[in-house]
C-alpha cells in the first residue's frame, strides 16, 4: 500500500468531496522495478534517447568506495598545469565513462550526456560544485574532449581494467554466496586480437588490439597494441603484464597461441591456467599429445 486517497471524485466535469477514503494499492509487473525506479542512475529500460542506447545498469557499478573507480582514476598523472584548473581528472574520466556506458558514441555524444547528468549524479562521480550557483556544473564537451586526448592511454587501461575486473569478481562471489555455494569457479579470460576501426589508417599501418576479457560478463579487463611487423603472440607476455596476477584465472585462447612460451608465461610467472586450442598445423606438438598416456587429460 502506497497510500489513501482524500476522499474526492469527479462529477459533471468537475471534483466534489464525496468522503470515501480508498487504499491505493501497487504490485510489481517487473523485478526489482523499485530499485530501478529508486536508483541514481537512469536505468536502460528507461532511457529512449534516439541517438544513445545504454548498454549497463551504471547503479550496479562501485565509484565511490576506496576500490571504486573515482579512488583508481585519482592514482592518474596530471597532465594540465595548474592554473585555471576547474574540474580534476578523475570527475572527467567519470563522467566520460559513464556517458559511454550509457550509450554515448563520440565525443559530442559524451558532452551531451554529461550535460544531461542530474546533480546527485554530477556530485557522485566528484564533479565540481559551483560556489554561487550553488549546483554541481558538468565538465563541457571541449574539456572531455582535450583531457581525454592527452591522458595516459596505458594508465588509463590499466586502471579501468582492474576496476571492470573486480567489479565481476565481486558479484560472482556475491551469486555464490545468494546460492550458498563455498565454491567460486575459475575466471575464464579469453585473449584475442581485433584490428581496431576508425583510426584512419589501412594496410600495414592498421592499429590491431590483443586483448583480455572476461568469459562471464564479455567486459575487457586489460588491452596492448600488437606492434607493427609482428604477430599476436609479441603482445601475448605484455597483455599478461597489465592483467597481473592470474591466481584463480584461467587463459583460453585460439590455437594461434598455443606454444610453450606462451604456456610458461601463465602458469610459471602470472600463477595461473590456461586451456589453448590445438590443431594439426602443429603436427610436432599434436602428435606429443597424442603420446601421453591416459587419463593425463579430462575427456
Amino acid at each position: 500500500m502506497v497510500g489513501e486517497t482524500a476522499g474526492w471524485g469527479r462529477s459533471n466535469g468537475s471534483y466534489v468531496h464525496h468522503g470515501n477514503v480508498k487504499a491505493v494499492w501497487v504490485r510489481e509487473l517487473r523485478r526489482h522495478s523499485r530499485r530501478m525506479l529508486s536508483g541514481v542512475f537512469d536505468h536502460p529500460v528507461f532511457t529512449g534517447h534516439p541517438r544513445r542506447k545504454p548498454i549497463i545498469d551504471c547503479n550496479l557499478l562501485d565509484f565511490e568506495s576506496h576500490a571504486g573507480l573515482l579512488a583508481r582514476l585519482d592514482r592518474l598523472p596530471e597532465h594540465r598545469s595548474a592554473r585555471g584548473i576547474r574540474h580534476s581528472v578523475s570527475s572527467i574520466i567519470a563522467v566520460a565513462i559513464v556517458a559511454t556506458m550509457s550509450g554515448a558514441k563520440s565525443y559530442r555524444g559524451i558532452g551531451e550526456a554529461a550535460a544531461d547528468l542530474p546533480q546527485e549524479v554530477l556530485g557522485r562521480l566528484g564533479c565540481k560544485f559551483h560556489p554561487v550557483r550553488r549546483c554541481y556544473i558538468a565538465p563541457s564537451e571541449n574539456t572531455l574532449r582535450t583531457t581525454l586526448q592527452k591522458v595516459d592511454a596505458d594508465a588509463l587501461d590499466t586502471v579501468v581494467g582492474a576496476w571492470i575486473a573486480d567489479q565481476d569478481l565481486t558479484a560472482r562471489v556475491a551469486t555464490a554466496s545468494n546460492h550458498n555455494d563455498d565454491n567460486v569457479d575459475l575466471v575464464g579470460v579469453a585473449v584475442d586480437g581485433k584490428w581496431l576501426r576508425g583510426t584512419g589508417r589501412s594496410g600495414d599501418t592498421q592499429v590491431k588490439l590483443f586483448a583480455g576479457l572476461l568469459h562471464h560478463s564479455g567486459g575487457v579487463i586489460a588491452q596492448t597494441q600488437v606492434p607493427e611487423g609482428t604477430t599476436e603472440n609479441a603482445a601475448f607476455g605484455p597483455l599478461l603484464d597489465q592483467i597481473g596476477d592470474l591466481d584463480g584465472k584461467v587463459v583460453t585462447s585460439d590455437a594461434a597461441h598455443t606454444n610453450a612460451d606462451n604456456a610458461r608465461a601463465v602458469v610459471d610467472d602470472h600463477h595461473g591456467h590456461y586451456l589453448f586450442a590445438l590443431k594439426g598445423n602443429q603436427p610436432t606438438v599434436e602428435s606429443t599429445v597424442k603420446a601421453l598416456p591416459g587419463g593425463s587429460f579430462s575427456p
